[in-house]
């Protein structure tokens, strides 16, 4: 029987189902093309690579054959691709088949996560200043390493430490030029290019020359994780009384002094987390068509049930804190959020499919890691902030 010179699918998840034969990893994760077909996402099978024989002459047609690169190429029998076909059809079941499984009960340690979370950010919202830009810089250091582990697993080879420097400056710059600070002027603007260039001329001094994927990929990790959430600092040092005309003096129950960048903090994150728990309640219950073969989990009924909690919530917020139009303004951003909340949400699970992971890391248990639990918080500061200090002041 010839030796095969094909790509073999691996209809087992152990790799030693096939002997002689290893598979195709990238990191620890099993390598998918478009994701796993054990979650029901579209996918190829796996492929199989056969080894080289060591015991063959070097240099004989043989071993020379062996040792070009097998993965990808089809093979010439169309009865054997016929068959290959039919098994990744097998082995990756459609979107509306993964909604239709049975749901497992939310576990403890992730309510419990969940729960800690909320509590160590409502103290941090409410201490503003530096201990609030601390706490920002912690997480996106630790999801930008999880974001460039991600673009390692695809073979980029993005400039990482020049990029973690560069982001802690955004956040930094951000605080000190806001409320008054000893920086004057939108300081982060003029730092984000200056930091692009630092990246592109790092990258050309390597002793391998950076590629199109790697620029792009630092640049990316700069914006995604650097320029967007300095808007949170940007946000919560806002201290124009227009804003929220309708909050004085302090926050009942705490003591606490109000201010138009604490209010609008503190709404914000309430409306992504209104966003969240409909988008859960009602998918869970009511979810039948879904929203988008990148997250199979998530559904339309469920998107949309996400944006009107929000609105609702987002209407409230625009009564109490006294803005023109009241809860139609109010409403209109909280079904903004909504919108760039799924985004953010959707985003992430791109770029985790395409690495081929299930999560982006595991330091929240029961979450993941990092960005599966800010993806919905990366895009949201940068349009609340645009809409209450551009689109407000209009409507008054």
């Amino acid at each position: 029987m010839p030796p095969l010179t094909g790509p073999v699918p691996v209809l087992t998840g152990r790799v030693s189902a096939l002997p002689g034969r290893r598979l195709v990893s990238r990191g620890q994760t099993p390598w998918l093309e478009n994701g796993d077909e054990t979650a029901g996402l579209p996918c190829r099978p796996r492929v199989a690579v056969p080894r080289s024989n060591p015991w063959l002459p070097p240099g004989s047609p043989l071993a020379r054959r062996q040792a070009r690169p097998h993965a990808g190429r089809p093979t010439s029998s169309p009865a054997a691709l016929g068959w290959m076909i039919l098994q990744a059809l097998r082995l990756c079941p459609s979107p509306v088949a993964a909604l239709s499984r049975p749901r497992s009960a939310t576990s403890l340690a992730r309510l419990a996560s969940g729960w800690a979370a909320g509590g160590i950010g409502f103290v941090v919202v409410l201490l503003g200043g530096w201990w609030f830009t601390l706490a920002v810089g912690v997480l996106v250091h630790l999801g930008l390493l999880e974001f460039f582990r991600m673009a390692q697993f695809k073979g980029i080879r993005p400039a990482t430490k020049t990029t973690l420097v560069a982001v802690q400056l955004l956040l930094l710059s951000a605080q000190a030029a806001a409320g008054g600070g000893w920086l004057r002027g939108d300081v982060p603007a003029a730092v984000l290019p200056a930091s692009g260039a630092v990246i592109c001329g790092w990258l050309l001094l390597q002793p391998r020359t950076g590629t199109i994927a790697d620029v792009a990929a630092s640049i990316f990790g700069l914006f995604y994780l650097g320029f967007l959430p300095s808007h949170w600092i940007k946000l919560r040092d806002l201290s124009d009384p227009q804003l929220a005309p309708n909050l004085q003096g302090h926050l009942p129950g705490l003591g606490w002094p109000w201010s138009s960048g604490l209010a609008l903090t503190l709404l914000a994150c309430f409306l992504i987390v209104a966003t969240d728990i409909g988008a859960y309640v009602i998918g869970r219950r009511l979810g039948r068509h879904p929203l988008s073969p990148i997250s199979p989990g998530k559904t339309m009924e469920g998107a949309l049930g996400g944006i009107l909690c929000s609105l609702m919530v987002g209407a409230v917020g625009g009564v109490v804190l006294g803005w023109p139009w009241g809860w139609l303004s109010g409403g209109v951003l909280g079904a903004v959020v909504a919108l760039f909340a799924v985004v953010g949400d959707l985003t992430e699970s791109m770029l985790k499919r395409d690495a081929g992971l299930k999560d982006s890391g595991d330091v929240i248990p029961g979450h993941g890691g990092i960005l599966d639990r800010i993806d919905s918080y990366l895009f949201v500061p940068a349009v609340v902030y645009a809409l209450v200090t551009l689109v407000l002041p209009l409507l008054g």
